[in-house]
């Protein structure tokens, strides 16, 4: 007899194993699949891999490149991809005013109100003082070298790919992109400005003077070699000096010319009396030009009557200065035929003894028609003053003479003042020698130190003359700091143009 069914047996219990069963075989189905999945996307990320390792090699060959172009550091090979090329980020933040308060010339007319102000004339902000770093301080002279060669080496590159423009107003939109590119993530420095205006500033200063310098009307090199001191004094200038040993004197050398006119011709001096003597005194000063056609000649014993050579001789008594009435007589030259000559020449003034000073005649103006002038001759003897009024003489002018006597040997005191400054003011040429820039000489003592340092920080375009006087008012105590500093300076060797951006004292 059988037993009855235990009614507390579970009757669907093959149900549920049968249940379990099929899911723990799907679970494993899609376990199964997903491990297909990442079996996948891992030999995507291997190919990934592999072209990126091509791509870094790639970048890594064309920085080599760029570096033996542009004359960088070589740099180590072993290095990895992110140590030489900064990693992209997907959004880059330009720099503000909110993120960098302390910078202060954010636009070119943020720098020109600053260069108007008190302040910018008082501060030294050295050589390009519209760079700044993150905190608004001025670059060292380090950094702004290097920044000047690293932007030489991008205009190398200009020219490499043919881009380089004529001018950089002329410059493309390729031209302007690699030299930003290379400059801007080099030195972050330069985002700090709207536009990049800074770096345009810079490359407007100095590349029209590199261009002339390295490069042909062509686009090619230029054959010659500049070193790199060179360079540097061409762009601080920006192309108004190149070499400072040489070109700079010869272009001083050169501008100075002559004005020395053609050569004259040389006549014999006239002999003239010591009895007659032109009056010195500024009243009887000729105040207009003697006619071309008859010119003034100095009374020569020659052309005086036999019958009055030996009262010429005679001792006369000493008259007072005002019976100059009897001392003087009118003679009115002869007319003789018009001679063509050449233009007229300064008059002369024969000066007294008793006369120390030499008043210069005023400027000679253009030869016109006029009446001829009286010829005023004031004698010292009375009786040869009587003797020449008795006979009625008349004295015939001299022939024309290109050149004036230079001097007068009757008393040995006696002097004729020459064509100098009078008679260059008298024809318009000024014997004034113009003055250029100063430029200090190459030895190393505390004066020519405080001439360097004067120029680069004070006034860059004075003269000689102008640094005597502000050297001479410096005091003793200030004067003997430059010759101590200078002494140190040469003792060390450490004289270089470093050295002109130091204290003024």
């Amino acid at each position: 007899m059988s037993l009855p069914e235990d009614p507390c047996t579970d009757s669907i219990t093959p149900h549920l194993q049968r249940f379990s069963q099929g899911a723990y075989m799907q679970l494993s189905m899609q376990e199964n699949q997903q491990m297909l999945a990442l079996h996948e996307h891992c030999k995507v990320l291997e190919l990934q891999i592999v072209k990126l390792t091509s791509e870094h090699d790639t970048l890594k060959s064309m920085f080599q490149q760029l570096t033996s172009a542009i004359r960088l550091p070589q740099t180590d090979l072993g290095l990895e991809l992110d140590s030489i090329i900064p990693p992209v980020q997907p959004v880059t933040k330009h720099p503000t005013h909110l993120t960098h308060p302390y910078v202060q010339f954010w636009t070119n007319e943020d720098f020109v109100a600053w260069l108007d102000s008190p302040d910018g004339r008082r501060t030294n902000r050295r050589k390009v003082p519209y760079l700044e770093d993150e905190n608004g301080d001025p670059l060292t002279d380090t950094i702004i070298k290097a920044i000047r060669k690293l932007l030489r080496g991008a205009w190398a590159e200009l020219i490499r790919r043919k881009l380089a423009p004529k001018t950089w107003g002329k410059a493309s939109a390729t031209a302007r992109q690699v030299v930003h590119t290379l400059l801007e993530n080099t030195y972050p420095l330069f985002k700090f400005a709207d536009d990049g205006w800074k770096l345009d500033y810079l490359i407007s200063t100095s590349y029209s003077a590199w261009r002339r310098n390295h490069v042909d009307d062509h686009g090619n090199w230029k054959k010659k070699n500049i070193d790199d001191d060179d360079e540097e004094e061409e762009e601080e200038s920006s192309g108004c000096s190149f070499n400072a040993k040489g070109k700079k004197r010869k272009q001083s050398k050169n501008s100075f010319k002559s004005n020395v006119p053609e050569k004259k011709i040389k006549v014999n001096p006239i002999p003239i009396s010591e009895h007659v003597l032109l009056s010195p005194s500024p009243s009887l000063a000729p105040s207009r030009a003697p006619s071309p056609n008859l010119p003034l000649a100095p009374l020569s014993p020659t052309m005086l009557p036999l019958q009055s050579l030996d009262l010429l001789d005679a001792p006369s008594p000493k008259l007072p200065d005002t019976a100059a009435s009897p001392k003087s007589v009118q003679i009115l030259p002869t007319t003789t035929e018009k001679q063509s000559i050449p233009p007229p020449v300064p008059s002369t003034t024969v000066a007294v003894p008793t006369e120390k000073e030499n008043i210069p005649p005023p400027p000679v103006a253009a030869p016109s028609i006029a009446p001829q002038p009286i010829i005023k001759i004031n004698m010292t003897n009375p009786l040869s003053t009587l003797a020449l009024a008795a006979v009625g003489t008349m004295i015939p002018p001299l022939p024309p003479s290109i050149d004036p006597p230079p001097s007068l040997s009757a008393s040995g005191s006696t002097s004729i003042k020459g064509p100098g400054k009078a008679g260059d003011a008298a024809n318009g040429r000024g014997s004034k020698i113009s003055k250029g820039k100063m430029r200090p000489s190459q030895t190393r003592n505390g004066r020519n130190l405080c001439a360097h340092r004067w120029l680069k920080q004070v006034e860059s375009n004075k003269t000689t003359e102008e640094f005597c006087v502000y050297y001479g008012d410096l005091s003793a105590d200030q004067r003997k700091e430059y010759n101590n500093e200078a002494a140190e300076l040469v003792a060390n060797n450490t004289w270089d143009k470093t050295v002109y951006e130091g204290t003024l004292h």
